[in-house]
Protein backbone atom coordinates (compact mmCIF):
# COMPACT_ATOMS: atom_id res chain seq x y z
CA UNK A 1 0.00 0.00 0.00
CA UNK A 2 1.46 3.30 -1.10
CA UNK A 3 1.99 6.33 1.55
CA UNK A 4 -0.46 8.46 -0.12
CA UNK A 5 -3.22 5.44 0.37
CA UNK A 6 -1.85 4.75 4.03
CA UNK A 7 -3.01 8.61 4.65
CA UNK A 8 -5.79 8.69 3.50
CA UNK A 9 -6.93 5.25 5.05
CA UNK A 10 -5.87 6.83 8.84
CA UNK A 11 -7.83 9.93 8.05
CA UNK A 12 -11.01 7.97 7.41
CA UNK A 13 -10.87 5.88 10.32
CA UNK A 14 -8.74 7.64 12.80
CA UNK A 15 -9.95 10.52 15.01
CA UNK A 16 -6.82 12.60 13.76
CA UNK A 17 -6.93 16.32 15.31
CA UNK A 18 -4.31 17.42 12.64
CA UNK A 19 -4.20 16.47 9.14
CA UNK A 20 -0.76 13.69 8.69
CA UNK A 21 1.21 13.92 4.98
CA UNK A 22 2.64 10.92 3.64
CA UNK A 23 6.50 12.08 4.90
CA UNK A 24 5.42 11.82 8.13
CA UNK A 25 3.53 8.02 7.61
CA UNK A 26 7.14 7.41 5.78
CA UNK A 27 9.46 8.65 8.93
CA UNK A 28 7.32 7.26 11.42
CA UNK A 29 7.74 3.96 9.43
CA UNK A 30 11.32 4.35 9.31
CA UNK A 31 11.67 5.04 13.01
CA UNK A 32 9.37 2.10 13.60
CA UNK A 33 11.36 -0.30 11.77
CA UNK A 34 14.69 1.05 13.16
CA UNK A 35 13.69 0.07 16.86
CA UNK A 36 12.41 -3.04 15.79
CA UNK A 37 15.81 -3.74 13.99
CA UNK A 38 17.67 -2.53 17.40
CA UNK A 39 15.79 -5.03 19.01
CA UNK A 40 16.69 -8.06 17.09
CA UNK A 41 19.53 -9.62 18.73
CA UNK A 42 23.15 -10.02 17.43
CA UNK A 43 24.08 -12.85 14.74
CA UNK A 44 25.46 -16.36 16.12
CA UNK A 45 26.37 -19.52 14.70
CA UNK A 46 23.87 -21.29 17.10
CA UNK A 47 20.49 -19.59 18.42
CA UNK A 48 19.85 -22.42 20.81
CA UNK A 49 21.77 -22.87 23.98
CA UNK A 50 22.92 -26.21 24.99
CA UNK A 51 23.52 -29.45 23.58
CA UNK A 52 20.99 -32.38 22.74
CA UNK A 53 22.04 -34.89 24.89
CA UNK A 54 20.74 -32.64 27.17
CA UNK A 55 17.15 -32.66 26.04
CA UNK A 56 16.19 -35.29 27.69
CA UNK A 57 16.00 -33.12 30.98
CA UNK A 58 13.95 -30.82 29.10
CA UNK A 59 9.44 -30.89 29.48
CA UNK A 60 8.25 -32.38 26.18
CA UNK A 61 7.64 -30.50 23.18
CA UNK A 62 4.54 -29.18 22.02
CA UNK A 63 3.40 -30.92 18.57
CA UNK A 64 6.12 -29.89 15.54
CA UNK A 65 6.05 -26.39 13.63
CA UNK A 66 6.10 -26.73 9.83
CA UNK A 67 7.45 -23.98 8.28
CA UNK A 68 7.30 -22.58 5.02
CA UNK A 69 9.74 -20.32 2.86
CA UNK A 70 9.27 -19.45 -0.47
CA UNK A 71 10.99 -16.63 -2.84
CA UNK A 72 10.72 -14.58 -5.66
CA UNK A 73 12.60 -11.51 -7.79
CA UNK A 74 10.74 -8.37 -7.76
CA UNK A 75 12.17 -5.27 -10.29
CA UNK A 76 11.91 -2.14 -8.91
CA UNK A 77 9.87 0.22 -10.90
CA UNK A 78 12.12 3.52 -11.84
CA UNK A 79 15.56 1.89 -12.95
CA UNK A 80 17.10 2.97 -16.25
CA UNK A 81 17.26 -0.61 -17.88
CA UNK A 82 15.44 -3.77 -17.49
CA UNK A 83 18.86 -5.96 -15.91
CA UNK A 84 18.71 -2.93 -13.38
CA UNK A 85 17.09 -2.78 -9.79
CA UNK A 86 16.19 -6.56 -9.57
CA UNK A 87 16.17 -8.20 -6.03
CA UNK A 88 15.62 -11.29 -4.58
CA UNK A 89 12.57 -11.67 -1.66
CA UNK A 90 12.01 -14.23 1.23
CA UNK A 91 8.79 -14.67 2.61
CA UNK A 92 7.87 -17.56 4.81
CA UNK A 93 5.14 -18.73 7.15
CA UNK A 94 5.88 -21.17 10.62
CA UNK A 95 2.44 -22.79 11.53
CA UNK A 96 2.68 -24.94 14.59
CA UNK A 97 0.12 -27.60 15.07
CA UNK A 98 -1.06 -25.51 18.29
CA UNK A 99 -1.52 -21.69 18.54
CA UNK A 100 -1.55 -18.95 15.23
CA UNK A 101 0.80 -19.27 12.46
CA UNK A 102 2.93 -16.35 12.22
CA UNK A 103 4.77 -14.50 8.69
CA UNK A 104 7.95 -12.87 8.15
CA UNK A 105 9.55 -11.62 4.73
CA UNK A 106 13.09 -9.94 4.11
CA UNK A 107 14.83 -9.26 1.22
CA UNK A 108 18.30 -11.36 0.29
CA UNK A 109 21.57 -9.97 0.54
CA UNK A 110 20.23 -7.02 2.09
CA UNK A 111 18.56 -8.39 5.87
CA UNK A 112 21.94 -8.89 7.65
CA UNK A 113 20.09 -11.19 10.39
CA UNK A 114 17.96 -13.56 8.19
CA UNK A 115 18.64 -16.14 10.85
CA UNK A 116 18.17 -14.23 13.66
CA UNK A 117 14.49 -13.10 12.07
CA UNK A 118 13.64 -16.67 11.98
CA UNK A 119 14.66 -17.91 15.35
CA UNK A 120 12.94 -15.51 16.98
CA UNK A 121 9.62 -15.73 14.99
CA UNK A 122 9.85 -19.50 16.32
CA UNK A 123 10.67 -18.51 19.97
CA UNK A 124 7.93 -16.72 20.10
CA UNK A 125 5.82 -19.04 19.23
CA UNK A 126 6.72 -21.07 22.05
CA UNK A 127 9.91 -23.45 20.17
CA UNK A 128 11.81 -25.58 22.48
CA UNK A 129 15.61 -26.40 21.50
CA UNK A 130 14.25 -30.23 21.28
CA UNK A 131 11.04 -29.00 19.13
CA UNK A 132 10.78 -30.73 15.75
CA UNK A 133 10.78 -28.39 12.80
CA UNK A 134 9.52 -29.64 9.65
CA UNK A 135 9.55 -28.07 6.44
CA UNK A 136 6.87 -27.36 3.64
CA UNK A 137 7.55 -29.30 0.23
CA UNK A 138 8.42 -26.51 -1.41
CA UNK A 139 11.63 -25.91 0.67
CA UNK A 140 14.52 -27.53 2.88
CA UNK A 141 15.11 -25.84 5.79
CA UNK A 142 18.96 -26.64 6.95
CA UNK A 143 18.26 -25.55 10.99
CA UNK A 144 21.04 -26.02 12.99
CA UNK A 145 20.62 -26.56 16.94
CA UNK A 146 23.28 -27.97 18.95
CA UNK A 147 26.91 -26.70 18.48
CA UNK A 148 29.27 -30.25 19.39
CA UNK A 149 32.67 -28.70 20.86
Amino acid sequence: MSYGLTVELLGEILPLGSQINTIGVRRRLQQVAERIESELGEVQPHFVEGCGRNWDQLQAPCPPFTVGLDGGYVHAKDQKSRTEGWFEVIVGKSMPEEGEAKCLAFVNKYDTKPKRRLFELLKSQGMQPNQLVTSSPTVMIQYEICHSA
